[in-house]
């Protein structure tokens, strides 16, 4: 079975995500077919479509949208299936309801998406897990770099490491060096190297340092910035260059 313009799949292993192994033992976590937090996202490309162009293959893992294999009730309380349903092993799905590949055990996102490490919530007041807005790029389609800090907050360079917490998995810091550029809403900040703390919200950048503030520029061989209270500090041969108004 082919589709002209959808990609047939199949759940990679069941519709729905709900179980999960705790000591060898397993426990169903929700029996509710309408919540979108349980169904699998995860299916297997079983054809590709006849007409367009693709990078995907027969064979591919694929991330899917939540609604591919869920089930709902109508008004009526009858259980029903997605528009996507064929059978239980055959999905017909759009190319814009895939947003990740995976080929040769290398996982891609299609054009339009990228995917983000989100970013621990530092503020003590708010009641948000995460920073709004700021991650760093774990898959990208090419329109920015794996590594890339970014949202209101975005940071560059030749080479970014980032640095895990081993018990929590949370990301603790990134580290810069090579043509470092830092943007934070309208300023810039570049240098040779960068350690931005993500706990504290404290960047430090090193090495030709310049700040771009509008028209005026600010350099200096230091540059220590805090993110959450936005407060910067140069210092080391520190020269200033103020725009007229």
């Amino acid at each position: 079975m082919k589709g002209v313009y959808n990609f047939v799949v199949a759940p990679l292993k069941s519709r729905y995500n709900n179980i999960k192994n705790i000591d060898g033992n397993e426990l169903i976590v929700n029996t509710g077919i309408f919540n979108h937090h349980y169904v699998s996202r995860e299916a297997i490309v079983k054809q590709i479509p006849t007409v367009g162009v693709t990078d995907i293959n027969i064979g591919d893992a694929v991330i899917v949208h939540h609604n591919v294999f869920r089930r709902w009730h109508n008004q009526y309380g009858v259980e029903k299936n997605s528009r996507s349903y064929f059978d239980d092993e055959t999905y017909l799905v759009t190319s814009d309801q895939i947003f990740l590949y995976k080929t040769k055990d290398v996982w891609k996102p299609q054009k339009g998406y990228c995917f983000v490490i989100p970013l621990k919530q530092t503020d003590s007041f708010s009641i948000e897990s995460e920073k709004p807005l700021q991650g760093i790029v774990k898959y990208s389609d090419g329109t920015v770099e794996v590594g890339d800090l970014i949202g209101s907050l975005r940071l560059s360079a030749d080479k970014i490491v980032v640095r895990y917490n081993q018990d929590t998995g949370k990301v603790t810091s990134v580290e810069a060096t090579g043509k470092v550029v830092f943007t934070n809403g309208e300023d810039i900040a570049e240098a040779e190297s960068a350690i931005y703390k993500i706990d504290s919200g404290l960047l430090s950048m090193s090495g030709n340092v310049l700040l771009v503030q509008g028209k005026s520029t600010i350099s200096g061989n230091y540059l220590d910035m805090d993110i959450l209270k936005n407060i910067a500090n140069l210092s080391g041969n520190v020269k200033t260059t103020l725009a007229p108004n």
